[in-house]
């Protein structure tokens, strides 16, 4: 259940979060940021989430997409672990790649200093035209690039300087709805690469607070659940303590 979320991500129980699905995308974006700014390296990952008995309500299986980076013969097992390594990217249309000093996605970059100034390479492909195509720094937009001509093709070098530590990635995305997509907007991202500096991101403390709130909602609504036996309510209340213990301790 998502009201599980910020529980089973202390507690590592999560491998991927379903970032790209039939649902707000902006929206499932604007948690992902926070549990990436909490220091859960947590991979986004993608499904079409269709019922293929009956009707479908938005569009056809296959609309919603995790790419993997390809290498050697492909199976299963190789693909799971590039997947929960981050070592991929989602869609429902743009296909977009992004490099920061030679290192792509799932990948670590540590900083040499406080602050340092960072190289980066953007590519996109699209069937339909893009609005925006972006690079976000622990959640917030750091570059912005303007396609030109039809929208669907980029290919982007540029430097960004970061201080502390985070994540950056990039990301394709539309405001409306587009005749030759059957979702409500086009949207991409890649996995983060991850910066290792010589202090905390700044928005770590946001993050913890953010679902802090979030864990004491589902604790006051786990208090006042039927459970079949103490032991039981045990189990549910001790995760709900470490989770909070893990988020208070990103306060510090």
């Amino acid at each position: 259940m998502f009201n599980e979320l910020p529980i089973d991500a202390a507690l590592g129980k999560i491998d991927y979060y379903e970032l790209v699905g039939f649902s707000d995308h902006k929206a499932s974006e604007t948690v992902w940021y926070q549990l990436l700014n909490a220091g859960l390296h947590l991979p986004a990952g993608a499904g079409t989430d269709a019922l293929t008995n009956h009707a479908s309500l938005r569009g056809p299986v296959g609309v919603n997409r995790v790419y993997v980076e390809g290498e050697g013969q492909l199976d299963h097992n190789k693909f799971l672990k590039k997947m929960t390594g981050g070592k991929s990217f989602v869609t429902n249309a743009p296909i977009i790649d992004f490099t920061v000093e030679g290192k792509s996605a799932g990948d670590s970059i540590i900083l040499s200093s406080k602050a340092q100034t960072l190289s980066y390479t953007a590519l996109l492909r699209s069937q339909v035209p893009i609005e925006h195509f972006e690079v976000v720094w622990n959640g917030e937009v750091i570059a912005r690039h303007t396609l030109s001509g039809n929208l669907t093709t980029a290919d982007v070098r540029g430097t960004i300087k970061v201080k502390g530590s985070g994540w950056l990635l990039l990301r394709a995305w539309n405001e409306k709805a587009h005749h030759d997509l059957p979702d409500l907007y086009a949207y991409a991202s890649t996995n983060p690469v991850y910066i290792i500096g010589k202090s905390q991101n700044p928005q770590q403390k946001n993050a913890a607070t953010y679902f802090l709130k979030w864990v004491n909602r589902v604790e006051s609504k786990a208090n006042g659940l039927p459970y079949r036996n103490e032991t039981e309510r045990d189990a549910v209340m001790n995760d709900i303590a470490k989770a909070k213990n893990f988020y208070q301790d990103l306060l510090k």
